[in-house]
């Protein structure tokens, strides 16, 4: 049986197709080539490890109980009141401060 060697030109320009692809994903992130038939981008495992992290320190939070959250709550509403009318006094004191001068 005799080599046919009409086909290896195209043979060839398939086998360069081929490697001009797979060094395209090298080059495009993704390391090891395509992982079978439906390959895997690199940054779904970036994404999933960011997440399987996540999941983990939020286990580990220390969460308040009802009671901590309302003390809590109650105490950031009473700052941002005594913060409120300590600036609105502070407001109303420069008002009357530039009134009296524009008036004088």
């Amino acid at each position: 049986m005799r080599f046919n060697t009409e086909f290896l030109p195209y043979f060839l320009v398939y086998v360069n197709i081929l490697d001009f692809y797979l060094a395209s994903l090298v080059l495009c992130g993704y390391p090891n080539g395509p992982r079978g038939l439906f390959f895997k981008p690199l940054y779904m495992d970036k994404l999933i490890n960011y997440l399987k992290g996540a999941i983990a320190e939020m286990r580990k939070v220390t969460w308040p109980t009802k009671k901590e959250t309302y003390n809590y709550t109650v105490l950031v509403i009473a700052a941002s009141l005594a913060t409120a009318v300590f600036l609105g006094g502070l407001d109303y004191l420069f008002n009357l401060g530039v009134e009296w001068i524009i008036n004088r």
